[in-house]
């Protein structure tokens, strides 16, 4: 389905729908194993009233053009196979959020804002902002890459609490804030690569092995149940706490 609201609409009004980009309104409301897309040839905002799933969740065709409209859960749930952020605005406020194949954000705005998300497969941000809001859980089974050495994107952490069991990677060019964030690895034979950030809090979970790969500041709590090992020289900046039960190594400043 295609949205095709020229101004703000419900998602459960089948006017704003159609079955091509652009096309006749009247289709009928995205549910079950259909793919829903918002582009340019409807850009107004659309308002999720229930309780929605759907296959695969598309806002913005291309990366970077298309939609200019957003996106607001309205603290509803949300169950989508797949996420694809390329352009617009998506508000998730308190929703409960599942996405069972992985969340792409190469362009535009995803406000986590104080959901619960989680995500099964890989959590992959390029050129877009990621804003990890007040009190929202993140949750991903596989990795976590926020930008690359060629990509730009942006990740305002916030309050957020993120769960990752796979790698985590920061790249050069992301622009990051830390905030009061706590980011959690549960992994085992994991990477932790962040280039130089200043991470606040960071828990390695019994049953985890971690390695810090590039250069990491920590500023909050460092707490090491499972294995850590520092590849990288990692600085411990003033006002922050170390606590180990299990094994930190390497090389430390």
């Amino acid at each position: 389905r295609y949205w095709i609201a020229p101004s703000s609409g419900n998602w459960s009004d089948s006017w704003n729908w159609a079955t091509t980009s652009g096309g006749a309104a009247g289709a009928s409301v995205p549910s079950g194993n259909m793919q829903v897309v918002f582009d340019g040839n409807g850009l107004g905002r659309c308002m999720i009233g229930s309780a929605i799933s759907v296959s695969t969740l598309t806002i913005g065709a291309v990366p970077g053009a298309g939609y200019t409209g957003y996106v607001d859960t309205s603290s509803n749930t949300i169950t989508v196979s797949s996420f694809t952020m390329n352009f617009g605005t998506f508000y998730a406020r308190t929703s409960s959020i599942t996405i069972t194949n992985g969340l792409w954000i190469s362009s535009g705005v995803f406000n986590v804002n104080a959901s619960t998300v989680a995500i099964t497969g890989n959590l992959s941000l390029s050129s877009g902002t990621l804003n990890g809001g007040t009190t929202s859980w993140i949750t991903v089974s596989g990795d976590v890459t926020l930008s690359t050495d060629s990509t730009s994107g942006t990740f305002l952490a916030g309050g957020s609490t993120m769960t990752a069991a796979g790698n985590v990677s920061f790249g050069t060019n992301l622009s990051y804030a830390a905030n009061s964030s706590l980011l959690i690895m549960t992994g085992a034979s994991k990477n932790l690569s962040v280039n130089g950030k200043t991470l606040n809090s960071v828990a390695v979970n019994s049953g985890a092995s971690v390695t810090q790969t590039t250069t990491a500041s920590y500023a909050g709590l460092l707490s090491v149940v499972g294995t850590e090992t520092l590849s990288a020289n990692a600085t411990i900046l003033n006002g922050s706490t170390v606590t180990l039960t299990g094994t930190l190594s390497g090389s430390s400043s």
